[in-house]
């Protein structure tokens, strides 16, 4: 299956975007269903973390989510800051 890519400014409304296609992906990957609230929190947390340090640290970059179903299911949200500090931090 393709790899779904999401980008999205750093507003909090676009974090449930993310999480709906989060788990409309884990379905079609065959996660079980008693592990989809799991994956909404999962992914929801990680998308407010990544628009609550943009918004922090001002910054206009995308935030982007990356959901791939080739294999294990995996969800990655990618931030402008990365693994350093943000720049202005």
């Amino acid at each position: 299956m393709p790899t779904i890519r999401l980008a999205f400014t750093s507003a909090p409304r676009y974090v449930r975007t993310a999480r709906l296609v989060g788990v409309a992906m884990a379905r079609r990957a065959g996660v079980a269903d008693e592990l989809l609230d799991e994956v909404r929190q999962a992914v929801g947390e990680a998308c407010g973390r990544a628009v609550a340090r943009h918004q922090r640290h001002g910054v206009k970059d995308l935030i982007r989510v990356e959901l791939d179903d080739d294999g294990p299911y995996v969800v990655r949200v990618i931030d402008a800051c990365g693994a350093a500090p943000c720049p202005g931090s």
